[in-house]
Order: C-alpha cells, then sequence, then structure tokens
C-alpha cells in the first residue's frame, strides 16, 4: 500500500510541473516563479509583464483568461526538491509501517 501511494506521489510530482522566468536586468539575473502547470499544457500566464523592471503595478484576474508563456522553463531545483521530499515522505512512511507489522507480530 505504502509502495503504491509513494508511486502515485512521484507521478504527480513528475506530471504537475513548476514553471518559471528567466529576468535579466543590468545587474543581475534572477528567476521569477510563474506557477505551476501540467507537463502537456505547459506555463500560463496570468498577468502581462509590467512595462519596465522597475514598475510595479496591480493585474486584475477577474476577467482574463490565461496564455501560454513561452518564455518559462521547468524548475528543476524544485522538481528535485519536491521529488526529495516525496522519497523522504514515502521512506518513512515504509519504516513506520514496518515497525508497526513488527509489533503488531511480537504481540
Amino acid at each position: 500500500m505504502v509502495l503504491v501511494v509513494y508511486c502515485l506521489l512521484l507521478t504527480y510530482c513528475c506530471l504537475w510541473i513548476p514553471w518559471h522566468v528567466q529576468h535579466v536586468s543590468r545587474y543581475s539575473s534572477n528567476y521569477v516563479r510563474s506557477g505551476y502547470g501540467w507537463l502537456w499544457t505547459g506555463p500560463k500566464q496570468y498577468c502581462p509583464p509590467p512595462p519596465s523592471e522597475h514598475s510595479a503595478y496591480l493585474c486584475a484576474l477577474d476577467n482574463q483568461k490565461p496564455e501560454y508563456d513561452p518564455e518559462a522553463s521547468p524548475d528543476l531545483a524544485l522538481l528535485a526538491l519536491r521529488l526529495v521530499a516525496a522519497t523522504a515522505a514515502g521512506s518513512g512512511a515504509f519504516i513506520l509501517v514496518g515497525m508497526l507489522k513488527k509489533a503488531a507480530t511480537l504481540n
């Protein structure tokens, strides 16, 4: 049972991908997380980018349909962190079930 749940969790982590966009300015380059999306639909852009890198504006999400964001790429570091966390949780659950099963056989 634990193995089945672990496999389902790994499948979910590999299909529900975190996306990010690299913004390069004169002084540095940084990554801005653009959200999550299914592997087959790709990243979505909910708000247009600001007019300049030093300006901020509010984005109204009420009547906007998200569009495909061609500049986004998968955030592999965050994806690896999710896989490590899923493996750690699965290992912990597997050890816990083994301990409970051993305790049940001793009684």
